[in-house]
């Protein structure tokens, strides 16, 4: 990934989920889903990618979710187990 190209990924990971903690590192394939209510699979993490993951679990009838923000996009997943810090 160019230098430029990264450096838009984490103004965007900045700017979208300001409550996130920056530097996540996917250690599995992670299923992103398309909202908070749905297990519909918007798109997956794969091992190696960074995102932005909330801090804060969103409760709802069917689980608990967290909002990520990826290069790939935004959606939420249901296990944070699969993300270690990147410091």
């Amino acid at each position: 990934m160019s230098l430029m190209k990264s450096f838009v990924v984490f103004i965007f990971i900045l700017i979208g989920c300001q409550e996130s903690q920056i530097n996540w590192l996917a250690t599995e394939r992670v299923d992103v889903y398309k909202n908070d209510d749905s297990f519909e699979v918007l798109f997956r993490i794969l091992p190696g990618e960074m995102c932005g993951l909330s801090l804060h679990w969103e409760a709802t009838k069917a689980a608990g979710y967290k909002k990520v923000i990826c290069e790939a996009g935004e959606g939420w997943v249901i296990d944070d187990r699969s993300f270690k810090r990147a410091d």
